[in-house]
């Protein structure tokens, strides 16, 4: 179910890079981007001439934070952030906990019985469990609003994955303990003994 930052359209001039691709086209060295002391470990944004240009550090990260950045860059472009300090930080992780885990799906799983854990959300959604414990703890303290027509949109996109994965999980909570009754106990060896010696 998850959202791939990289694979969705924006309405502005954004494009996405390595650090290190750009840097070896653009013959800037890495650390320019980096720091010497490696003190941007994930990504980045720089504007040139209304053209939003988000590069990340290929060498610091997996696919799910490599997600995580993208959508968090993002944020920080959409919000019209001018500066990089604490409140803008919460702002753009705020922003990605919701561009890749959409309260409206949240709400359609709860409804229809799925065990909303943070192990199952990072599984779903695939962000980090801290993500994912983070996204739960809003999820469950937002007041009950309604949802808009565009969230419905994107709840009619996910509705077939979220059947997929509430079946899958219906359908494992009935098997978690094997069904094992004495009168069963004859046909189940029965069973065994022919699938062993079949054939000989």
């Amino acid at each position: 179910m998850a959202v791939q930052v990289r694979s969705l359209s924006f309405q502005k001039k954004i494009m996405i890079d390595s650090i290190q691709h750009f840097s070896h086209l653009t013959g800037a060295p890495v650390y320019q981007f980096t720091g010497r002391k490696g003190l941007l470990k994930d990504g980045c944004t720089i504007v040139y001439q209304g053209i939003y240009l988000v590069l990340y550090n290929v060498s610091e990260i997996n696919q799910q934070r490599l997600n995580w950045t993208l959508a968090h860059e993002i944020g920080h472009i959409y919000l019209e952030h001018q500066t990089d300090g604490a409140l803008q930080e919460v702002e753009a992780h705020a922003f990605a906990s919701h561009l890749l885990v959409p309260g409206i799906v949240l709400n359609a799983l709860q409804n229809e019985g799925a065990a909303l854990t943070k192990e199952s959300v990072s599984s779903i959604f695939s962000i980090s469990l801290t993500a994912a414990e983070k996204r739960l703890a809003t999820f469950q303290k937002r007041p009950d609003i309604p949802f808009s027509e565009e969230e419905r949109q994107l709840l009619r996109a996910y509705q077939p994955l979220i059947d997929q994965y509430t079946q899958q999980q219906s359908f494992c909570s009935k098997v978690d303990s094997p069904i094992y009754a004495e009168e069963n106990a004859a046909m189940i060896e029965k069973m065994t003994l022919h699938w062993l010696y079949d054939g000989i």
